[in-house]
């Protein structure tokens, strides 16, 4: 779990566009998946700790937010 930590930590050092003349990705998140590479069939979708949990920033439903806000305000 340690490298998952180190790895989100890494994600949230990466800068988000603040504007449309700014720098930096658009948006971001951070998906944890536990799988073993040789019981496929156990490959889970983590969706607690150390994942990003729901009000995280990097959490797939913040995303999905700042995505289509993003859509919204340039496609009105």
């Amino acid at each position: 779990m340690a490298l998952v930590e180190h790895c989100l930590n890494e994600m949230r050092n990466i800068s988000e566009r603040t504007g449309s003349s700014s720098s930096g990705m658009e948006a971001k998140c951070f998906i944890v998946v536990e799988m073993d590479n040789e019981n496929l069939e156990s490959t889970a979708y983590i969706e607690r700790a150390p994942a990003p949990l729901v009000g995280d920033p990097l959490n797939y439903d913040s995303f999905l937010q700042r995505i289509c806000g993003f859509y919204e305000r340039r496609y009105p």
